[in-house]
């Protein structure tokens, strides 16, 4: 739940307003980090970044696509042959959870190669 909250909240932070130093995957490399130092269970650790990122991109995309009066999303899925603006935004954010939570994993695993005492 930590690792949750914590990824959730920095994805956010540096998406609003650290976007313009940033590239889009700066959450890669601090999910990384922060599950590599905080995970016990790469189940969880996995679950935990898909989730957070998800959920932050989906959040995301149904606020600026509201902000577009949905013009832009409907360009883009017309552009990728969708039939709907919506798979277009649950496939994307599929793929940003999919990197939130493999990054995690690998956090997870770095550490558990480290560790001594392997479970």
């Amino acid at each position: 739940m930590t690792l949750f909250l914590v990824v959730l909240f920095f994805s956010l932070f540096s998406g609003l307003f650290l976007s313009d130093f940033l590239p889009w995957w700066s959450f890669v490399p601090f999910t990384f980090v922060l599950a590599a130092f905080t995970s016990r269970n790469g189940f969880r650790a996995f679950i935990a970044g898909f989730l957070a990122i998800a959920l932050l991109w989906i959040a995301m995309e149904a606020y600026l696509n509201t902000l577009s009066e949905g013009r832009l999303t409907q360009k883009v899925a017309t552009i990728f042959g969708l039939s709907s603006p919506v798979i277009l935004m649950l496939a994307a954010s599929f793929l940003g959870g999919l990197l939130g939570g493999l990054s995690a994993w690998s956090g997870f695993l770095l550490r558990r190669a480290f560790s001594r005492s392997r479970r």
